[in-house]
Parts: C-alpha cells; structure tokens; sequence
C-alpha cells in the first residue's frame, strides 16, 4: 500500500520477493524513489487510482531494475483508491502478481506454434486435419489448398468439400481407418480434382492416413500427409522415354553395325531391294557371298531395275515374289531355278518386309541359299538309304536261302553215296550242281549286303592279281585278250583273297560280255596315298588301287549311275543276276575300301577297287581238304528252329555213324544239358526266338565248360556277340564241310 502525500511504501513478505535488491530500504520509501525507472509507464494509472478510479492490468509489460540491471518484466495487477475517515482518497493499495515466466513461456509457446504453424503452411507435402466420423477439416496447409484448388474446405466435411472425389474410393479408406485406427500408405495413387479453373484433372499422389487419438486412445481424427507426385511421374516417364529413345538409338546404331558386319561377312547371300513408288523395284545392295554365288557384280546392278539386269520372263517372275511382299506385309519364302552361267541351279529365297514411320513398305531384305548342293547330298542320302534297306533286304532274303539251301545240300550229299544207278547219279550231281550254283548266288547277295563274314589277312597284292589270270582267260575265252599290269613294288593288301578272286571274276565276265567281238581286258595295280577328301568317300590313308579296264562298248550315263544297285543287269533274262557290280561294291565298301566306275558309250568301262594295304606279305593258301573217312563218333547236341534244316543236319551227321539228339529252341538244348552235360559237342544255329546261338552257348559253357560248340548261321555278320574263339559254319554247307568242322573241332 502507498499512502499519504508521499506515498509512502508499506508491503508484505510476497512483494518483496518483486523489490529485489530494493528491499528493505524500498519500506516506507516514497513509490517514486522506489520505481523511478517505471513511473513513467505508472504514474497515470497511480493518478487514476489517486483520483478515485480503481484499475487492473493482466500481464503488463514493464522494464524495471530491482537487481542493478534492467529487464523486461510482466505484472497482473490492480490500483485501488484507498479512503481515510473523511472518505477522502489517502492512498493507493496494489494487489500484485508477477507474470513473467508465465508470459515468457507464453511467448515461447507462441513462438513454436507460430513457428510450427508457418511450416505447416509452407511444407513442400500436403496437409490436413479432420476431425471427426464425418472428416470435418479442421486444418489444412498451402500445398493442400493448391491440390484442391483453392477451395475453402475448413469447417466442412471431406464430402462436402470435395464432391468429385466420390466413387474414387478415398471417402471409404478414411471411413476405414477411423473406424480400424489402423494407419494407411498410398503409393501414387490416382485421384481426380477439381482444379481452379473449374475442370476436372488427374493427379498422382503418395499419402498417409494417420489416426489422431485423444489421451484415452480413441480415435478423435486423421491426420493427411503426402505429396503430389503427379509431375515426378511425369518427369520420370519424359526421362524414361528420353533414355528409351537414346537407347533405341544406340539398340538401331549398334543395329546398323552389327547388321553391316553381317552382311559383309556372312556366308549368306544377302540382297537388299528399294520398292519404286510405280510398284517397281531397284538393287540397293548385295553382300561379298551374294556376288559370289550369283555371280553378279555389284557395280553391275546397284540402282537399275530387275528388267535392266535380269533376262525375260525371269524379271517378271522374281518382281512378282517382290510384288507379293508389298502386297501382304508378311514374310515370304519362294523357290526358283536359274542358271548360273550354264549350269541350272534351284535357290531358295526369304524376304523380310522394311517399313519406314509411316507403316510404309519401301525396301525388302533377301536371304537366298543355292539349295543344290543339299539336294545332290540329300538325294545321295537317299541312295545311300535305298542301298541300306536293299542291302538288309537282300540280306534276309540271303539268310532264308541259306535255311532252304542247308538240307537241299545236305541231302544230296547223303544220297550221292547212295545212288542205286548211274541215272540217279547222274541226277543228283545235277541237283547238287545245281545246289551250288544257288550257294554262289547266295554269296553274292551276301556280299552285296555285307553281311558276308570276311577273312581278311594280308596278302602279297601282286601274287593275288596273277593268281586270277588262268582262271579269267579260261571264263573268258580266246577272244578276250587278258593284259595284267603289277605295281612296280610288292604291296601288301588287307583282304579276303576268295572274295577279291570273285569279284575280280564278276568284273572280267561284264567286260567280257561288253565285248562280244573280242577285245583286251587290262587288269593293273599301284599304290595310292589319300591325304584328303576323295571321289571314292575314302578315308585318309595308304591304299592298293586295282583298275579293271575293258574296251566294250561302254554304258551311257543312266546305266552307270544305276550299275551297282541289285539286279539291275542289261543282260537278256536268264545270262544275269544284276549282282556283279554289287558284290564288288559291298566288299569294298565292307573292306573300308572304295569303288568308282567309269564308262563313255564306244569307249568302253574302267572299274577302280581301292583297298587298304596291308603291314606283311602272307602267302595265299588254302586249307587241305580233311578226310572224313574213319571219323570217330561223337555225341552231338544238334540245335536248330528250323526243322527241315536241323532233319538235314541231323542226317549228314548220322550218315558218318555220330550220334545227334535234337533240339528246337535254346531253351530245350539247355533243358538237355542239364540232365545230361557229357556231349562231345554243340551245333547251334544262331537265330533263334527267344535265346540265341550266342546266349546258348555262353549258358552251355557254364553247364559242361569242356564241351567245344560249333555255330552254324545263314547271316554271318549278326554273330558279332559270339567269342572269336567259336568256329563257325556258314550256311549252305556240304556234309564234308561239317564233318571236317567237327572232326577239327574235337581233336583240338
């Protein structure tokens, strides 16, 4: 309280805490002395009070010094009069609270809030708050204030604010996350708005729903925070598009190069066509394979037209595959013959429409490929595949007649012991005679097949061509002079020598029968090195080269092509086979040797046989005939599916005086065995149903280890899983010849 003319200063403990350093000299001081530095900002509200009019100030701002240095200071208070007896105002009295920290932190509050507020306004994302189920705005910043248009959205519910937005499916996820709390992420979304213009606009936004809660956690509003993104999507798919276009640019150029070095390297022919706007068509290109194989200069056809290079009606033919491009758009591939110089060609071409930005047809690219060459080795294949299935023709038909053959031999060579007349003699010598010349036949189909079974050694070349000369003058007759010409050195060759004897023979009777008049038949050898690729099929290595040569009357083109297929002869009906030349030509090929023939009609026929030579020189020798005379006897087990073969066998062995116990199958010759192992030998046919001869005799083997087996078979080369140690019989065979087999077989 001040009171008095001086207002003298009377206060309590509380307002000394104001005073500060001024207390206690400020007690009973004069309120001027006190708060000089104030009065000024005082002293009207101090005359008031004085006057009689009372007054209160919340948070008045005063700049005050109470501890030797001024600071800013805020102060509620109230100046009331203050009446003595007389009812006269004696003094003042003030009701005093200090603000200060209240209204410092009051402006710091402020401070952060406008500071916060003003980044709210100025965040780069949008912003807003809604509250409430309805999503009532109640805060928004700039950035959402553009994204809506400008719209004034506050105080009003999203669907009243925003109308356009209905349908799009924002309404019901904000719906959902106030119902859930469960927060929610858009990646750039699609929203369309109303811009401010007044039209509608798409945009893409990322953005987050964000639940507000109270301080009892429920759900009191939703936070939006996110970014327009619509221009980043856009700048993003321009810079996408930019880097797409430089990269086609570079995925063209790289193109181009690649395309370029291709097309002047490749072995393809290659040619390039500019389509005329008159519907003609001009040589933009051809690459180096193209000139090459066509033949025709660039120089010579760069920009003229088909019809100014290209003879009539070939212009017109070849524009009208280009024209057939043009029409359809589609890629097309044709086949045409040419003639390239003389010679007639087929190619096979493909073109490859080009279309310019506008969709436009206007140049063609061509791949062309002389197909010639393949279909010469495709119809050499299919000759060698008529051959093979020829040859495993004639084999089987071989293999048959070997079965017919076997008792018909058999037979005969039985009854001829046992002739009662010179008449029946003389008959079966016939028959047989007979039997033998069908035997012949058979080796020949065999050998054409190759399927005959070679006993090849090496054998002096030179003592084999002069070891046939006495046989062939005495086929050939006086008429035929016989001129053989031996290599300057002795050769050994890798051969069977009764094989090279009979096609040797077969040659000289072709000749001989090209030679009606007479003539010479030349028969020479030499050696000849092969390096690389030959006409023959050869492979690389040293060869014995044996030419047959007559001076017949020659074959003419059709005739030598078809000379070494089976049965093809120009003889009448009944003076040939048609076997010859396929016999020659299925043991050098069987040999790993090689046959050409050449022949020009008037000038007679030259037959070249290569065959692989040989390390040593053996000498040709055949084998002594055995005596079947006193043969021991023996207990055979004689095996064999074919009855009429097995009777016959079984016949010849018996006639000796051998004791046979016959079997049908594999199967029934083991069952033998098994209940008695003590036979002297086996003889098994090869081909048989279910168990082999091969099988059979690896099994018998196990049951009666001494036991020697002989393997009889009709098709020699099918016995490639037998032992090399089992002999072998081939079919047809004479009775001498399987009772010497036997007879060395048992005194091994």
């Amino acid at each position: 309280m001040s009171w008095g003319p001086d207002l003298g200063l009377l206060y309590n403990d509380a307002y000394a805490q104001i005073l500060g350093a001024k207390h206690p000299q400020a007690l009973g001081a004069r309120f001027y002395d006190v708060w000089s530095e104030i009065w000024p900002d005082i002293s009207p509200l101090i005359d008031a009070a004085m006057a009689g009019n009372a007054s209160y100030f919340e948070n008045l701002p005063l700049v005050m010094n109470r501890k030797g240095f001024d600071e800013q200071t805020w102060f509620t208070f109230s100046y009331s009069p203050v009446r003595d007896e007389s009812g006269h105002v004696a003094g003042m009295f003030c009701a005093c609270t200090e603000t200060t920290d209240t209204v410092l932190a009051q402006q710091r509050a402020k401070a952060e809030h406008d500071r916060l507020v003003d980044m709210f306004r100025q965040a780069p994302g949008f912003m807003a708050m809604l509250n409430g189920p309805e999503h009532v705005f109640a805060l928004t910043n700039d950035a959402y204030l553009q994204l809506v248009g400008r719209r004034d959205v506050l105080g009003k519910t999203i669907r009243e604010a925003l109308p356009e937005v209905a349908g799009q499916g924002f309404f019901e996820l904000l719906d959902r996350v106030y119902e859930s709390g469960e927060p929610f992420v858009g990646r750039r979304n699609s929203i369309d708005l109303l811009t401010e213009e007044k039209v509608i606009e798409k945009r893409l936004v990322d953005f987050v729903y964000q639940p507000v809660r109270d301080e009892l956690g429920k759900v009191t509003g939703i936070f939006v925070e996110g970014q327009d993104v619509t221009e980043t999507v856009r700048a993003e798919e321009a810079l996408r598009e930019q880097e797409r276009v430089a990269a086609e640019e570079r995925a063209r150029r790289d193109a181009d190069e690649q395309y370029r070095a291709y097309f002047e390297n490749t072995a393809e022919a290659l040619f390039v066509v500019n389509v005329l706007d008159d519907g003609d068509f001009t040589i933009e290109d051809l690459n180096p394979a193209h000139q090459r194989d066509i033949g025709i200069p660039l120089a010579d056809v760069k920009g003229k037209r088909l019809q100014d290079f290209l003879p009539q009606p070939l212009a017109d033919q070849v524009a009208s595959h280009y024209r057939r491009v043009v029409e359809t758009g589609e890629v097309y591939q044709y086949r045409d013959n040419f003639e390239i110089g003389d010679t007639p060609t087929q190619w096979d071409t493909v073109l490859v429409p080009v279309r310019d930005a506008d969709g436009r047809i206007f140049r063609l690219i061509g791949s062309s490929r002389n197909l010639t060459p393949q279909l010469a080795a495709e119809e050499q294949l299919r000759q060698i595949q008529k051959m093979e299935a020829l040859g495993q023709l004639t084999g089987g038909i071989a293999h048959d007649f070997n079965n017919l053959l076997t008792p018909i031999v058999g037979a005969l060579d039985v009854l001829k012991g046992k002739a009662p007349d010179a008449r029946s003699l003389r008959l079966i010598e016939g028959a047989a005679t007979s039997a033998e010349r069908a035997r012949t036949l058979v080796t020949r189909l065999l050998s054409f097949a190759r399927k005959q079974r070679l006993e090849a050694r090496d054998m002096g070349f030179g003592r084999l061509l002069l070891g046939t000369v006495d046989l062939l003058q005495r086929t050939l007759g006086p008429t035929i002079k016989v001129d053989v010409r031996l290599p300057e050195e002795e050769l050994a060759v890798h051969v069977d020598a009764n094989q090279l004897e009979l096609a040797l023979l077969n040659l000289a009777v072709n000749a001989r029968d090209a030679m009606p008049e007479g003539g010479t038949l030349t028969i020479s050898g030499s050696k000849e090195v092969v390096t690389t690729t030959h006409p023959a099929g050869l492979a690389p290595g040293s060869y014995a080269r044996i030419t047959v040569e007559d001076t017949g009357h020659g074959m003419d083109e059709r005739t030598r092509k078809l000379a070494t297929e089976p049965f093809y002869s120009t003889k009448e009906p009944g003076r040939g086979t048609g076997l010859g030349l396929s016999m020659v030509h299925g043991l050098a090929a069987q040999s790993d040797g090689g046959m050409s023939i050449w022949s020009e009609p008037g000038q007679g026929t030259k037959v070249t046989l290569w065959l692989p030579l040989g390390k040593q020189v053996s000498p040709v020798e055949k084998p002594p005939e055995a005596q079947v005379e006193g043969v021991a006897p023996l207990k055979v087990l004689l095996v064999d599916d074919e009855d009429l073969v097995r009777a016959a066998t079984a016949d010849m062995l018996a006639d000796v005086g051998h004791t046979v116990h016959q079997a049908h199958s594999g199967q029934t010759a083991i069952a033998i065995l098994e209940g008695d192992p003590t036979y002297d030998v086996l003889v098994t046919d090869y081909a048989m149903p279910l168990m082999s001869g091969a099988a059979l005799i690896r099994r018998a083997g196990e049951i009666a280890p001494t036991m020697p087996a002989l393997l009889v078979t009709g098709y020699a080369s099918a016995t490639t899983d037998v032992p090399a140690s089992v002999p072998r019989l081939e079919k047809p065979f004479r009775a001498g010849e399987l009772i010497r087999c036997l007879q060395h077989l048992t005194e091994r």
